[in-house]
């Protein structure tokens, strides 16, 4: 593919329509504790298979990013993500009719690997943006408004249609996004893209190892909020609505950081975000009642919604194919999916504590390496794009 000038960049109008296609495919995953929630009540799936279905939606996703890495990149674009778009829709559609377990988790596959497919094709528009942060910035407050309109909704399907209505919401909601694709951008790849398709670079290579460790870190404490809480002697109701409120801090930073997003360079965003990161667990640790916990909690959820725009604008630039930046969900992932485990293990041998001091120096270590990335760019990396600032490259949830 070639370097974007200042006239290729991806309109707002175009970021809008591929953003509606993003939230789709983000939504397979962010719902699924409503989904689990319908099967594991209706005895289609027990606790022990419902964890085996996470793990399936979520191995799937990355096998659909690295799907889109080798064999994406052949095709026309367009084509790409229509394709994710419809194994998207079928796979969801099949998986209404999965009557044993082993056919649910095979439907699983197809539509994991269409989400996959899509999420990374629509990451690839999104590094093309004049300003990246924003843009992921605008993406997540939309994923999370989406979010909760799929949990107000699936209730009521699950009781009013049967254990599969989030299912046949999903197939209906993806093959709605073809509607927008009149305004679909057109981004052309190169041959060289082609023969290099998981070509990242050293700062590309950082960057999704950073994102790992980001995502790992953060994912540990979030699984785990109610179970600190607990440990802070907080009682049940007052853990809800310290998290009701996290809900509020996560979209107050996207306001944020399209505010600072012009006037900061990345890695000042990336060290801002790290600050309120530490000062929020730092909150979560002294144990001064329901005020410092929900305080400490919201800033964690607050900074980590103001610190992945400015993550992603590394990933934007990190390498000339935009690899990094179409892998980006896949990194992230797998770091939501390690984090909660190794929590799990450090919460029951050991204190609360133990696990607060490890993400914070998880979150510091990805912080350090995304800097250390941003700097291998022969250009300074910043938000706000400019012939001076303009992503030099195509390229999460």
């Amino acid at each position: 593919m070639v370097e974007p000038t200042e006239d290729r960049a991806v309109s707002v109008r175009a970021l809008v329509a591929v953003g509606a296609v993003q939230v789709t495919g983000a939504l397979i995953l962010n719902t699924m504790p409503a989904i689990v929630g319908a099967l594991t009540r209706s005895g289609r799936l027990d606790s022990s298979m419902a964890g085996y279905l996470i793990g399936i939606d979520l191995a799937s996703q990355v096998a659909g990013t690295i799907l889109f890495l080798r064999h994406g990149r052949s095709f026309p674009w367009h084509m790409t993500l229509t394709s994710g778009i419809v194994l998207m829709a079928v796979g969801n559609a099949l998986s209404c009719l999965g009557s044993t377990s082993a056919a649910l988790f095979a439907t699983r596959l197809i539509a994991g690997t269409g989400a996959g497919v899509v999420r990374a094709a629509c990451l690839v528009a999104f590094a093309r943006a004049r300003d990246p942060a924003r843009a992921i910035a605008g993406l997540n407050a939309a994923q999370v408004l989406s979010q909760g309109m799929a949990f107000a909704t699936f209730g009521w399907l699950t009781s009013s249609v049967g254990w599969f209505g989030p299912y046949l919401a999903l197939s209906i909601v993806a093959l709605g996004g073809l509607g927008t694709s009149f305004w679909w951008p057109k981004l052309e790849h190169s041959s060289p893209i082609r023969s290099r398709s998981f070509a990242f670079g050293w700062s590309g290579s950082l960057c999704l190892v950073a994102v790992f460790m980001y995502f790992a870190a953060q994912s540990a404490i979030w699984a785990f909020a109610e179970a600190i809480g607990t440990g802070a002697n907080q009682s049940t109701t007052h853990i809800t609505y310290a998290l009701e409120c996290t809900t509020l801090a996560g979209i107050a930073a996207t306001p944020v950081v399209f505010a600072l997003s012009s006037r900061l360079t990345v890695r000042q965003g990336l060290v801002s975000g790290l600050t309120v990161t530490l000062v929020g667990l730092y909150l979560l640790t002294v144990n001064l009642g329901f005020g410092p916990f929900a305080l400490g909690l919201s800033l964690f959820n607050f900074a980590w919604c103001l610190t992945t725009p400015f993550e992603f604008a590394v990933a934007a630039v990190a390498d000339k194919q935009g690899n990094t930046a179409a892998a980006f969900s896949a990194s992230d992932g797998l770091g939501l999916a390690t984090g909660p485990a190794i929590a799990g293990l450090l919460i029951t041998q050991h204190r609360a504590l133990t696990l607060e001091v490890l993400a914070a120096l998880f979150t510091m270590l990805s912080i350090a390496l995304f800097a250390f990335a941003s700097r291998l760019h022969e250009r300074p990396v910043y938000a706000e794009g400019s012939d001076s600032v303009t992503p030099s490259a195509p390229g999460p949830l």
